[in-house]
C-alpha cells in the first residue's frame, strides 16, 4: 500500500524499495510506504475488493479514513502470521 497525496496504490511487488523508486520518478507528489504485507500477492485482489467504494482508476484508490484505519487497526482482515515486521502505523520497520 503506496501514498501519494489523497492516493493510495494497492498492489504487488518482488522489490518494495524499486517499486517506491519508480513510482516517485514518475510522480510529482511523495510516495509513502504505508502498509506492506509480506508474502501477500494473493491478497490483493481481496483489499481491491474490500475497498471498491474507494476506488479511483488502476490500482489507485482515494485515500479515506476507512482505509487507513483498517489498515493500521489490526483489523485489516488477515491472519497476523501474514503480517509481519510492521510499526504500529503499518509501515515496514525493517
Amino acid at each position: 500500500f503506496i501514498r501519494c497525496n489523497q492516493f493510495v496504490k494497492i498492489g504487488r511487488t518482488d522489490n518494495v524499495n524499486h517499486r517506491l523508486s519508480q513510482l516517485s520518478s514518475m510522480n510529482p507528489y511523495t510516495v509513502e510506504l504505508i502498509f506492506e504485507i509480506l508474502n501477500g500477492g494473493y491478497l490483493e485482489k481481496y483489499y481491491h475488493d474490500k475497498f471498491k467504494e474507494y476506488h479511483h482508476k488502476g490500482e489507485w484508490f482515494t485515500l479515506s479514513d476507512h482505509l487507513i484505519k483498517s489498515l493500521t487497526s489490526g483489523k485489516a482482515d488477515v491472519n497476523a502470521d501474514q503480517v509481519s515486521g510492521l510499526d504500529s502505523k503499518g509501515r515496514s520497520s525493517k
